[in-house]
């Protein structure tokens, strides 16, 4: 046998003693992932860092209700600096939540830089996503999307694309490096297929990360992580004798 691929599986778990909740987390998750990835368009003069396609450069958030979808979208819109989807906001300063993460926190007066001083011995390189050209000191936007069955078809210049079933199956894009499910996946063939999204290259490492709470189908999840990622998809029948089937 020839090893052609290999992935990366994640179950992150939202602290139930913090003072947000798990959709915040799925966003900061997001803000995160993306910057981790390949840069989808950078600039043709000073290009960044390319992996060749082994992490791609999109990700897809999928969610299993349309209300959630709508709040992921927006919230994420409103974390990335946009008023509206193509229209920046006006007067704030930073843009972007994840400027923040910028290097520029490490020269601000204490005690916050000597928070940020602390970062890396604790694991939490911080400057990674300016490293791979993601411009988090610039202050540079991410394009969010959203694909549902209120909006068809999947914006080719965004970088992350929120979406729920319908876009699950029949979509391949060589470009999708991670994969985020925010909660519990209701149906385990339906995840697999999400889960598909991600590494349609032979040569991509793809992400998928399960965002879960600490309570009721998300906790079982988190202590069942083994069949969450490999689960055992029960099998389906054709009701053969149906005269129209």
């Amino acid at each position: 046998m020839e090893e052609s691929g290999a992935e990366y599986l994640v179950a992150l778990r939202h602290n139930p003693r913090g003072n947000t909740g798990a959709l915040s987390a799925t966003i900061q998750t997001v803000m995160a992932v993306s910057r981790t990835l390949d840069v989808l368009e950078g600039d043709p003069f000073d290009p960044p860092p390319d992996s060749g396609g082994m992490f791609g450069s999109r990700l897809f958030a999928f969610t299993d209700k349309l209300d959630t979808t709508n709040r992921l979208y927006w919230d994420l819109l409103s974390a990335e600096g946009w008023a509206w989807p193509g229209k920046p906001e006006t007067g704030a300063n930073p843009l972007t939540l994840a400027h923040l993460r910028s290097r520029d926190q490490g020269r601000l007066p204490t005690p916050r830089r000597e928070d940020a001083l602390q970062r890396d011995p604790e694991g939490q390189y911080w400057w990674l996503a300016e490293a791979l050209g993601h411009g988090v000191d610039a202050d540079i936007q991410k394009r969010i999307g959203r694909t549902s069955s209120q909006d068809s078809g999947v914006a080719s210049d965004a970088d992350v694309v929120v979406a729920t079933a319908s876009l699950e199956v029949g979509f391949d894009d060589d470009r999708v490096g991670a994969v985020l499910q925010h909660k519990a996946p209701h149906d385990a063939a339906q995840f697999l297929q999400r889960k598909g999204r991600a590494g349609r290259n032979a040569a991509t490492r793809p992400w998928t990360i399960v965002v879960l709470s600490d309570w009721g189908r998300d906790r079982d999840a988190w202590d069942a992580y083994d069949a969450l990622f490999s689960p055992v998809v029960p099998p389906r029948s054709l009701p053969l004798d149906n005269l129209y089937v």
